[in-house]
């Protein structure tokens, strides 16, 4: 059985316009090495402007620059699809700068998660956080029952 995992990333640094054949395969490459996969299976789906309205002080030059690839890659099975999302969802977006980076993106300025990875459709950025929260509070609940043992 073949699937797919979906993802969605905001790329600060680039428009739709400098967004062009040589970045996106750097971003397929990025992506495919975080992944672990052959660059070829990564997929842009789709590359929107998205002006970047986070607060942190970033150069003026970028202030307002970003776009945000939606993109999938093909996996052959479940086990591989679920082990792709962990990688993907557990890296932190410096690493992903880094990959980016490392693969052509020159002009990146920053990568921001827009939520998890999916299998089916891409969920909003919400229930990334809640997930975080939860698993700390998990972590915690086995360090209690740790000590009680």
């Amino acid at each position: 059985a073949k699937g797919m995992v979906f993802g969605n990333l905001e790329i600060v640094g680039y428009t739709t316009t400098t967004f062009n054949d040589m970045a996106k395969t750097a971003f397929k490459k990025g992506i495919a090495n975080i992944a672990k996969v052959n660059h070829a299976d990564v997929t842009i789906i789709k590359v929107t402007d998205h002006a970047h309205t986070r607060r942190r002080q970033l150069l003026a030059s970028h202030a307002g620059n970003a776009v945000e690839v939606e993109y999938s890659i093909n996996v052959k099975d479940t086990a591989t699809q679920t082990r792709i999302k962990n990688d993907l969802d557990g890296a932190t977006a410096m690493q992903l700068t880094t990959a980016f980076k490392t693969a052509g993106l020159d002009s990146i300025v920053e990568v921001e998660k827009k939520g998890k990875t999916n299998d089916g459709v891409i969920v909003s950025s919400g229930g990334a956080r809640n997930a975080k929260s939860l698993v700390s509070s998990l972590f915690v609940f086995f360090g209690v029952v740790a000590s009680l043992a």
